[in-house]
């Protein structure tokens, strides 16, 4: 089997989300992918997207942009090129500037080989004084 068709099966994983990850895994320089947010922290709806952290080299973002020219429906993708800095291949939706940010502003820890845990923040709901809310989230290495 090939290295890239190891993916760790996530029961709730739709068969083309499944597809993507593999393609994902194809690319030249990536080196490990791993879903974060709702979808692996038990909080997601019918309508959440879902988000993948990709960590490889430089040439594996620009790689992945080249694959895909645009960002695929429902998918968020950030790609970590240095060990700490992420950035997604494509622009935010009605910008020219991609998502991006740092692993050490989540927080991001490496509990095991397969497990990783990170500090999420959303805008709070329920108290507008309050503009965001931080909380304790989980990764997991889906491939390889």
């Amino acid at each position: 089997m090939n290295l890239a068709d190891k993916i760790v099966m996530i029961p709730s994983l739709p068969l083309e989300i499944h597809a993507l990850v593999r393609e994902l895994g194809r690319v030249e320089g990536v080196e490990s992918i791993w879903i974060i947010g709702s979808q692996a922290n038990g909080r997601a709806t019918p309508t959440s997207d879902w988000d993948f952290l990709v960590l490889g080299p430089e040439q594996s973002l620009k790689n992945i942009a080249a694959q895909w020219h645009q960002q695929p429906a429902n998918v968020d993708i950030l790609v970590v090129v240095d060990g700490d800095q992420f950035q997604s291949p494509w622009p935010r939706e009605g910008t020219t500037k991609p998502k991006s940010g740092s692993l050490n502003t989540w927080e991001w820890r490496q509990d095991s080989s397969n497990e990783a845990s990170y500090l999420g923040t959303k805008s709070s709901d329920d108290d507008p004084d309050e503009a965001f809310i931080d909380f304790s989230e989980r990764a997991l290495r889906i491939h390889p």
